[in-house]
């Protein structure tokens, strides 16, 4: 199926009331100052409500009601209407778009991190002298990496006893 992203005006967007989930509005701010908005919401053809993007609306509606400035991506117009990229999608009922509503927001909480290669991009950034803070949901640094080694420390304590698995691991680990 093909999605058209279209812009729609900010106080036409219809947060589902239902959705669980609680949001740090205040990061996902600094997240828009620094990198923009760079995911469009997506609204349920059959109810016109919000099925994700929940905290990106409230951030938005934050920002705007308080006089801000338009993060990057998001259109304006003369009479200083906001525009946001959305893509409306029919989902078979509402138990389905309530659903889709969970399963947005806990995907990203269920999958683990490459610990190498999450510990070799942090380093890299840090030699790069790249803020790992603002805008990204890491609120004190020295505890992140401690989490890092504490995360390698684990990874070596576990090492497979089959050959095979035991080198690539410890290839990992040395690298």
């Amino acid at each position: 199926m093909e999605h058209e992203i279209i812009y729609t005006q900010l106080h036409k967007i219809v947060p589902n009331d239902k959705n669980p989930k609680e949001h740090d509005i205040e990061e996902i701010i600094r997240s828009f100052q620094r990198f923009g908005f760079t995911n469009p919401l997506i609204v349920d053809n059959n109810t016109n409500k919000l099925v994700a993007g929940h905290g990106r609306l409230q951030a938005l509606i934050y920002l705007q009601n308080r006089d801000q400035q338009a993060p990057d991506g998001i259109r304006t117009d003369d009479n200083g209407y906001w525009y946001v990229p959305t893509i409306e999608r029919a989902f078979l009922n509402e138990n389905e778009a309530m659903a889709y509503i969970i399963a947005d927001n806990k995907l990203t909480e269920v999958g683990n991190w490459d610990n190498q290669k999450l510990s070799d991009m942090v380093n890299e950034l840090m030699q790069n002298d790249v803020n790992l803070t603002d805008g990204i949901g890491i609120y004190n640094l020295d505890e992140f990496i401690d989490e890092l080694n504490d995360l390698k420390v684990e990874a070596k304590d576990t090492v497979d006893t089959n050959p095979e698995a035991y080198e690539a691991q410890y290839l990992v680990i040395i690298v």
